[in-house]
């Protein structure tokens, strides 16, 4: 029997013994199942009563859950009109208020064995009541409820109590909240069905027990051993009581996803057709067929994905074509499945660069890297919305996609996406920019991907590629971005352990050249040493305050000449503050692997010898003040050389 009808025959059988578990992992739909699903088909024969047990401290607080929840189920089947008096307080009428009493006296002799239950003769309490005072709110200050017993039936409906959310109690543990469950299914003969994730509950069982043998291995002498087992009761000894049988959840995830697109309700409707709901619906297939490829099974994650990206639909519709809408959604989608799966974490080293082969690997079919917005990935993984930069994101990949010329797809994309006839006429032209350095370096890492992919595929391309003028040309690009004031982005592609099999040795070594300049920082230490040496230039102090905190590799000569340029031009007081900004920048440099030790000894050796030459040259002149300022900055340096390392 499917899972939906084995609930059904449990809550329709005659003779009510034990209740029954359904179980599943989160996120699996199972409170979905209940709610819709199993109300729907019991029909108006049956009242679905669920009380969360969810973030529950005590087992008075879960009765008193059930209590009210029993109390506004009785209402609602017996007092709707009531309830709707209710809802006009505290202007209600005298007149009003009789006519409320009224209304519960008919009601109340609707069912002859609900006027025989306690929750009818409160009801008839409350008609009396309502008969007599002129405000019905100093009837709603009594609780009611407290004084209900909860009974099989309301009227001639049956009551099924729902317990969800068995694994997520606090304090009270699973066990105390079955023996407290049993008093409704076994005591008061209510059919009962417990909902939970049982692996949830059976690995914190066990880490409890781990920890309570390492306790008792530390304290306890042998003794009581026979009295602890015979009083201990596992969460299996009582579930084997109290659940007469277990279903395991086993959803149709595409109607699930077909009624949740159904009922999504968008925040920008305003009671006309929604946009969003619209696009949603034309996305249909592509949200099932997504969810079934990967490895999620957790719907709430859906959920999450359609209800944040109409933002970014707000924000971007409009603006780009519905293709390309529809490409966002789906690297959206699959990214925040994986996320919220935890299977995209924040690595120690790259961060969330890696993002993107996990999303390839997971989700091939899906994946296209044109349509990643960091902008919202940023917003998913710290909360933080930035519409100027999705914005931004948005411009530059339309400015991207105006760049259609075949050359121009070649270098951004990935070879199975790209047509004969794009590679015939584009191939050439990048091949021709590789060798001159004309590539940036994450498109160099894609040619290398590419021309690999090709020989795995058995792909001949439009020409062949000479290894060493490629090798030639990655150099080129290498020494024009390090002498660039444009940065290498932060957001570098990668070439994932899986496929860099498929290149050949002298395609990795290409490879290694790039990576190796990135994590070797060689464009950062370049840039931060010209800025460096245009703040010696202008002689502004402020200027060289703010290098104070950059990071070098290293103190050349050229540095050297720069420094005693900027220290001659200088008066004497801001001379002495150039000697403690010197210090301050340089000093702590001495110690770190990234520090090449030889060169720059090289340079405080040569810069020591400049500032000799300038000294004797002040004493010379008889400047006497100066000249010990000199001599300051003198020993500064001999004091950074000796902190240097013998070798390095």
């Amino acid at each position: 029997m499917k899972t939906l009808e084995e609930l059904i025959y449990y809550c329709k059988e005659e003779n009510p013994f034990g209740a029954i578990m359904l179980t599943g992992k989160w996120g699996c739909g199972k409170t979905y199942l209940i709610d819709n699903d199993l109300v729907t088909e019991l029909g108006e024969d049956f009242i679905v009563i669920r009380v969360s047990l969810f973030g529950k401290v005590s087992l008075d607080e879960v009765k008193r859950d059930v209590q009210k929840l029993y109390f506004q189920k009785l209402i609602l089947n017996f007092g709707s009109d009531v309830e709707n008096v209710i809802g006009k307080v505290p202007n209600i009428s005298e007149d009003q208020a009789k006519k409320a009493g009224e209304v519960a006296d008919e009601l109340s002799l609707k069912s002859k064995k609900f006027m025989e239950s306690k929750a009818g003769t409160i009801i008839k309490k409350v008609a009396e009541l309502c008969k007599k005072v002129p405000g019905l709110e100093k009837i709603m200050s009594i609780s009611p409820s407290d004084y209900i017993d909860v009974e099989p039936y309301i009227g001639n409906k049956k009551v099924v109590l729902v317990f969800d959310d068995l694994e997520r109690c606090k304090i009270i543990d699973e066990i105390q909240v079955l023996g407290c469950i049993n008093e409704y299914c076994e005591n008061k003969h209510i059919k009962t069905i417990i909902v939970a994730n049982e692996e949830i509950i059976v690995k914190k069982e066990k880490n409890n027990n781990d920890k309570s043998e390492i306790k008792n291995a530390d304290t306890d002498d042998g003794k009581n051993d026979t009295i602890s087992s015979a009083n201990d009761l596992t969460y299996n000894d009582i579930k084997e009581k109290i659940v007469t049988r277990t279903i395991r959840n086993v959803p149709d995830y595409s109607k699930i996803i077909i009624e949740i697109l159904r009922e999504y309700k968008s925040s920008n409707s305003d009671n006309e057709p929604s946009l969003y709901k619209e696009f949603l619906e034309r996305q249909k297939e592509d949200i099932i067929r997504i969810f079934h490829c990967g490895s999620c099974d957790n719907i709430r994650s859906v959920k999450c994905a359609i209800q944040d990206f109409e933002r970014i639909f707000d924000a971007i519709s409009g603006k780009v074509s519905d293709e390309d809408l529809n490409g966002f959604f789906v690297m959206f989608m699959v990214f925040m499945l994986l996320f919220r799966d935890k299977k995209i974490t924040n690595d120690e080293k790259y961060g969330y660069l890696l993002s993107d082969e996990i999303i390839r690997e997971e989700y091939p079919e899906f994946y296209n890297r044109d349509y990643v917005l960091h902008s919202a990935r940023k917003w998913i993984i710290d909360g933080e919305w930035e519409a100027d930069s999705i914005d931004n994101e948005i411009n530059d990949f339309l400015e991207k996609k105006k760049e259609t010329e075949p050359k121009e797809i070649v270098k951004n994309h990935d070879l199975l996406t790209i047509s004969d006839e794009e590679m015939k006429h584009g191939f050439p032209e990048v091949v021709h920019l590789a060798y001159e350095g004309k590539l940036s370096l994450d498109e160099y890492i894609l040619f290398l991907e590419n021309i690999s992919y090709a020989r795995y595929v058995d792909y001949d391309l439009p020409v062949s590629v000479d290894m060493e003028k490629l090798r030639a040309g990655v150099a080129i690009a290498l020494e024009n971005l390090t002498n660039s004031a444009v940065l290498d982005t932060n957001d570098r592609r990668m070439i994932c352990s899986n496929n860099m099999e498929l290149l050949s040795e002298a395609e990795k070594n290409i490879y290694q050249m790039i990576c190796d300049y990135r994590e070797n920082h060689v464009q950062m230490f370049s840039y931060n040493k010209s800025k460096y040496i245009a703040a010696l230039q202008s002689t502004d102090l402020t200027l060289l305050y703010e290098c104070e905190d950059k990071r070098f590799n290293v103190f050349d000569e050229r540095l050297a000449n720069e420094v005693v340029n900027c220290f001659s031009q200088l008066d004497n007081s801001r001379k002495r503050l150039f000697v403690g900004i010197f210090d301050k920048t340089w000093k702590y440099h001495t110690d770190s692997n990234e520090f090449l030790v030889k060169d720059s000894k090289i340079g405080f050796e040569k810069l020591r010898e400049l500032l000799q030459d300038k000294e004797e040259i002040e004493k010379q002149e008889q400047r006497g003040i100066s000249a010990a300022i000199y001599g300051m900055f003198i020993k500064s340096v001999e004091n950074i050389i000796g902190l240097l390392p013998v070798e390095k």
